[in-house]
């Protein structure tokens, strides 16, 4: 069947397009996909949820140097190492696909081996293999590409009313939960953190 001269010009200007697109980074593929499905490109515009906690520094924790006019205008994103240097493959199959090479917290393991190491008690959810409960995977405006901030992304499973009866909690303020729990693992019950050793 041969195809009249118009749709041979659409079927290369597709096939070119995908080309396109598989090959250019996140950042350009995301901008030109918003200008064709929404006629728009909002990439540069900051979304509510990111300009509530900006932080100063970049992904290594260093203290970036910046005007405050620049800081009120957009937040400091942390990435993931492996996503920040186009290593898609550490986590991924391959450089276009979604899937993952291991399961769960498995793959997180496999970089992060020292997170739990032979501790005697490990927060379910990191026993469970579900870090993204608590962690985005590629960046986040929060350290340790956190996905809420201090304590709250803590109180999305442990609620503040029923903590509040516990003793030692009622005087903690906003004091952020890891200020004395290991968010991950610990040798103490109820995954204190060991004591400060006295001066």
């Amino acid at each position: 069947m041969k195809l009249p001269s118009k749709c041979k010009w659409r079927v290369a200007v597709a096939v070119f397009g995908i080309i396109g697109l598989t090959s250019c980074t996140t950042e350009v593929r995301h901008r030109v996909l918003c200008v064709f499905f929404e006629g728009v490109d909002e990439t540069n515009a900051v979304p509510a949820m990111f300009t509530e906690n900006i932080s100063p520094t970049n992904a290594g924790g260093q203290t970036v140097a910046t005007s405050s006019s620049r800081l009120s205008a957009a937040p400091v994103i942390h990435y993931h190492k492996p996503y920040d240097e186009r290593k898609c493959t550490a986590c991924h199959v391959s450089r276009q696909s979604q899937q993952l090479r291991a399961e769960g917290g498995d793959l997180c393991l496999e970089c992060h081996k020292k997170l739990i190491g032979d501790a005697k008690y490990v927060h379910p959810p990191v026993d469970d293999g579900k870090c993204l409960l608590c962690h985005s995977p590629h960046e986040s405006v929060q350290l340790f590409l956190l996905k809420r901030q201090g304590r709250a992304v803590c109180l999305d499973c442990h609620k503040m009313p029923k903590l509040l009866k516990v003793k030692e909690h009622t005087t903690m303020g906003e004091a952020a939960c890891e200020s004395c729990h290991d968010p991950h693992c610990s040798n103490l019950k109820k995954l204190l953190r060991p004591p400060p050793p006295p001066p």
